[in-house]
């Protein structure tokens, strides 16, 4: 056809139009099934649009119009890639040719890395008209090479207890990287027989990389097994690499034993192949790391495993699977990875005693497990086999003891270990019944014993009644010498020494033969002591030695026990103490509350002397039965040695102990520790008068350690205390005082003091402070011969030594009595709370008692809790409106006040919002206001509590 023809021409048209939509039509179908995408882009114009969306993106849209902007956003990239993003089309921008960036890509959620490239297309003036680009997913050459760079990374850092880190290229041999701990690999020099070994057992050897070579064959010098050695010269050389990498094993771990620095350990090497995604060749890495505790450990278990225990098994619970890890009768071995039922169900049947069958699957069974399991982290059950054990005399049969335990916290696996104790129970079956013979027989003797002092008591008695009564007769014969007289005393004497022995023997008797039997009543502390200290005040004052009885802590006002049996304990080790201290020398009795529960409270006395004390290789046999240090002394100190021996023995039945420091020449020490019980009027610590906590109080004694005892009970119960070392100390402060108008309320004065007394310092005290002050006079004896000579003194009242919080009560109660009815005219009386209800937290049980006794004198009904949880619990569990007002101490255990504020704010019901709450604490500052307001109390009161201004805040609330 002839070229100029007009009809070739459009043919020719046609054809170029069907070939560029042809071509076109075939580039879009490529880019669709590709992971190139391309796009294009108009400089200046914000404009960029997207040539076929590839199949992977077929949602993205096909123009951006605020363009890079609106792409960034909706690609998620990071502000790091954003900045390369735009760099690259800034630098087409900017007139340059050619620009590319890898970055990170969000599409529907998923991140991908794309390596985007941009070229620019220039009009007629050589400025940039538009660019082409094309982007490529790279994400798993991207992949590659992180992975790639960390364990280069790791292979340099060597963590996770590698000692020895080697690397090299596997497709050429070359390149070896190592890094090792192991100082002995620098020594190893590679010898022809090693090269020859290695080469015989990897052949491929000859063709590695003399260096890589190397580094393999010092390895392997230092393992000392020949046969391991081999193992890791066959698995770690290239060919065995390379062998694995293309049956698609790309790593592989051998354990074996090598050298590290002189010693052989167990290891554990690593090889891991890598392909670099630059260059294609693949990189070997080895790991080599000391797991010889673990290895060791595991062997141990095994060790201790199969001698110890007959079978080790445990259970899948979620699939209940049974899987045996160690079993010496192949039978059991059978059941590994069967139901866990029909296991214990078929060994049941099969090897337990037909007795104890269906008892045994019972106890084996799932639920029961899991129950036992939730009372105690260990659960044991013992059973019968029908098997005899043939190498024991009669041949019983096998007693078996199954331990369940779980095997971690998150209890969805339980372990079985059975142990065969047919041995042991065998051994504990005859012993028992030895033990039940010997006990019949023991129980016979102690009878015939018990019967045979009972007769002779009752038969010894009766005479010494009339020796001891005719005796006393005898000595009131008128006319009688005085030689008779010293005759018939000492008749007495010695009468009385003997039924004390007799007493003594039969206590000896009764706790030998377990059947002393403490009593449990309830009894007076401070009569129980009283009752000691008269005896005591009476045996030194006529021995002339200084006693001296001190209250360490707040005791109870009662306790329940053995009153009678305590107090013999006591009288006993201070009566030694009596007998063996010289005249001039001094006797201390201090006692000490150490701990309390609501059921128990845990008692310390301590008796100290000045005495002769006791040899050190005497103190462990003292407390034996007839034991004396020096049997000549008896007919000068008297005694049988029972007495210690009877005193330990109620003290551990008290669950107890004494225990005793003593130097020779210089004094003794006996510490005697005791459990007693809790009476429910000891749960909450004895009433103090309402006004007590108000009265700002001196004690003057010269003894310091008193003082400070003295003042640790008034602080507990609320007062404001000092104290005073003498009189003449004492008569200044009261001095200083009163110029700034800050008199003492009360004035607690011992009674013999040097220097000035407490009747000369009360008498200079009235001079300067008249009557308004009380002063009360402390003392440990009589005080009925300075009665008369004292109050005209100015001494108000006399009390007891040592002081206790019930008697500090009863003693202050006139006091309080005296200063109301001095400040009724300014005190308001005429509160009524009558029908009102007052939850009282507060944890010092003494501080909530004055509480109380302060909110009953106005009718007010109180119900006391003695922490903050116990107060959230009661305000939740009652109706709401039952309780009008809430006091909450601050400082409380398990949870304090400002806590169970909050939480009761945060409930759910009326008047969680509005019921008054009204801290009273002793945490006095600013920041402590501040902190019981921000936590939702209504108003803070400081400790000690003004009674007017605690009844001016409720009244204030109730109305």
């Amino acid at each position: 056809m002839n070229k100029e023809d007009p009809s070739y021409n459009n043919n020719q048209k046609e054809h170029s139009a069907f070939s560029s939509e042809f071509m076109e039509d075939a580039l879009r179908e490529a880019v669709m099934n590709s992971d190139i995408q391309f796009f294009t882009y108009y400089p200046g114009q914000k404009l960029c649009r997207i040539f076929t969306v590839a199949a992977r993106l077929s949602d993205l849209p096909t123009e951006w119009t605020d363009f890079p902007e609106d792409f960034v956003i909706y690609t998620k990239m990071s502000d790091k890639d954003a900045d390369a993003y735009r760099n690259m089309l800034k630098a087409i921008d900017d007139g340059n040719e050619q620009a590319e960036c890898t970055i990170q890509l969000a599409y529907e959620g998923v991140y991908t890395w794309e390596r985007i490239i941009v070229k620019a297309t220039r009009d007629s003036e050589g400025r940039p008209a538009k660019a082409l680009g094309y982007s490529v997913n790279v994400t798993a050459r991207k992949s590659a090479e992180d992975r790639l760079q960390r364990e280069r990374v790791r292979q340099m850092s060597m963590e996770g207890g590698v000692f020895e880190a080697f690397s090299f290229n596997l497709s050429k041999n070359t390149m070896p990287t190592l890094q090792t701990t192991d100082k002995g690999m620098n020594d190893v020099k590679i010898t022809k027989e090693m090269l020859d070994e290695a080469i015989a057992i990897a052949p491929a050897l000859t063709t590695t990389d003399a260096d890589t070579r190397a580094v393999l064959l010092k390895a392997a010098a230092r393992i000392p097994d020949a046969k391991e050695r081999a193992t890791f010269i066959s698995t770690c050389s290239g060919a065995g690499v390379r062998k694995a990498y293309s049956e698609g094993r790309y790593n592989a771990t051998l354990t074996y034993r090598r050298c590290i620095n002189d010693v052989v350990h167990w290891v554990s090497s690593m090889a891991e192949v890598l392909r670099d995604p630059e260059t294609g060749d693949l990189i070997a890495f080895y790991y080599t790391k000391d797991i010889n505790d673990e290895v060791i450990a595991a062997k141990i278990a095994e060790k201790i495993t199969k001698s110890n225990y007959s079978a080790v098994a445990y259970c899948e619970m979620q699939t209940r699977t049974i899987r045996i890890r160690a079993a010496k009768n192949p039978l059991i071995q059978a059941y590994d990875g069967m139901d866990y039922d029909d296991a214990i169900r078929a060994e049941a049947a099969r090897a337990i005693d037909v007795k104890e069958e269906e008892e045994c699957y019972r106890h084996f069974a799932v639920d029961t497990v899991v129950s036992e399991l939730a009372k105690a982290p260990v659960y044991t059950y013992f059973y019968t086999l029908k098997l005899p054990a043939d190498e024991m005399p009669g041949s019983p049969n096998r007693r078996m003891k199954c331990d369940f335990m779980y095997v971690d916290r998150f209890k969805t696996e339980f372990i079985c270990m059975i142990a065969d104790v047919t041995q042991i129970y065998e051994q504990e079956r005859e012993t028992r019944e030895k033990l039940a013979s010997a006990l019949v027989a023991a129980e016979q003797a102690s009878v015939a014993k018990t019967e045979f002092l009972s007769r002779m008591s009752h038969e010894i008695r009766t005479p010494m009644n009339a020796i001891i009564g005719l005796d006393a007769i005898a000595l009131q014969e008128e006319g009688i010498s005085e030689t008779m007289e010293d005759h018939l005393r000492k008749i007495g004497i010695s009468a009385r020494f003997l039924l004390s022995l007799i007493n003594d023997i039969l206590d000896m008797s009764r706790i030998e033969s377990g059947r002393m039997v403490l009593k449990n009543e309830k009894f007076d502390f401070e009569e129980f002591v009283d009752g000691i200290n008269t005896i005591l005040y009476e045996q030194c004052k006529h021995a002339g030695i200084e006693y001296e009885c001190v209250l360490k802590s707040f005791t109870e006002r009662e306790y329940i026990g053995d009153a009678t049996k305590l107090q013999q304990v006591l009288i006993n080790v201070l009566g030694n103490a009596v007998k063996f201290t010289p005249s001039g020398g001094k006797i201390h009795f201090s006692i000490e509350q150490l701990s309390r529960t609501k059921e128990y409270a845990r008692l310390r006395f301590e008796v100290s002397d000045t005495g002769i004390g006791i040899d050190e290789t005497f103190i462990n046999q003292m407390f034996e039965p007839f034991s004396q240090e020096n049997r000549g002394r008896t007919s000068a100190y008297g005694g049988t040695g029972l007495g210690l021996a009877i005193s330990r023995n109620i003290v551990k039945l008290m669950d107890g102990d004494i225990n005793v420091h003593s130097i020779k020449n210089v004094g003794s020490e006996f510490t005697i520790d005791v459990r007693i019980g809790m009476s429910e009027e000891s749960a909450y610590r004895h009433d103090i008068s309402s006004g007590i906590s108000q009265l700002y109080t001196l004690i003057v004694d010269d003894d310091a350690i008193v003082c400070r005892h003295t003042k640790m009970i008034l602080d507990e119960a609320g007062f404001k205390s000092e104290f005073a070392e003498s009189g003449i100390s004492a008569v200044g402060m009261v001095t200083e005082n009163h110029k700034a108008m800050r008199d003492y309320d009360l004035i607690l004065l011992d009674w013999q003091m040097p220097d000035m007394d407490g009747i000369a310092t009360a008498r200079e005290i009235r001079k300067i402070v008249g009557p308004e002050v009380t002063i009360i006079i402390m003392t440990a004896y009589d005080w009925i011969d300075i009665e008369k000579k004292a109050r005209e003194a100015g001494v108000d009242m006399f009390m007891k030594k040592p002081v206790f919080a019930s008697s500090v009560t009863k003693a202050f109660e006139n006091v309080f009595k005296q200063k109301k009815c001095a400040e009724e005219p300014a005190i308001v009386t005429d509160y009524d709370f009558s029908g009102r209800r007052i939850l009282l937290a507060e944890d010092n049980v003494l501080n909530s008692e004055i509480a109380r006794s302060l909110l009953e004198m106005k009718h007010c009904e109180v119900e006391i809790v003695v922490n903050g949880a116990e107060a959230v619990e009661s305000f939740a569990v009652a109706k709401p409106g039952y309780y009008d007002a809430i006091l909450m101490d601050v400082r409380m255990p398990l949870m304090d006040g400002i806590e169970a504020t909050r939480a009761i704010r945060a409930m759910r019901r009326a008047d969680g919002k509005t019921i008054p709450i009204i801290a009273m604490t002793a945490n006095a500052f600013q920041e402590d206001v501040k902190q019981t307001l921000e936590s939702g109390m209504n108003v803070h009161l400081a400790k000690p509590i003004e009674p007017k201004l605690l009844y001016d805040t409720l009244d204030k609330y109730f109305d």
